[in-house]
């Protein structure tokens, strides 16, 4: 897939695919969802939370081929991110 081995291409890949994957989520949650129960028992902190699976996924694939510093990058994406929801959620500004 992909051999470039940077600090900052890792912090990118992860943004964009985060921003991707909660764009699909969000759109499937807020336009086909509402005709179901589903709706009411997903939280958009729920949402946030599943798109930094394929994050995930991204980081496994890059410790495996041995990119270190790209896996540090996206670890920390994913890290900070997480940290930021929390708080954001303690502060019950996301509810």
């Amino acid at each position: 897939m992909f051999k470039k081995d940077n600090f900052l291409f890792g912090l990118l890949a992860s943004f964009i695919l985060t921003g991707i994957t909660f764009a699909l989520l969000f759109a499937i949650w807020k336009y086909l969802l509402p005709a179901s129960a589903l709706f009411t028992l997903i939280k958009k902190e729920a949402l946030l939370l599943m798109s930094a699976i394929p994050s995930i996924l991204l980081l496994r694939y890059f410790i495996t081929q041995k990119l270190m510093k790209t896996a540090k990058g996206i670890l920390l994406f994913l890290f900070a991110g997480v940290l930021v929801l929390f708080i954001l959620i303690k502060m019950k500004v996301l509810i």
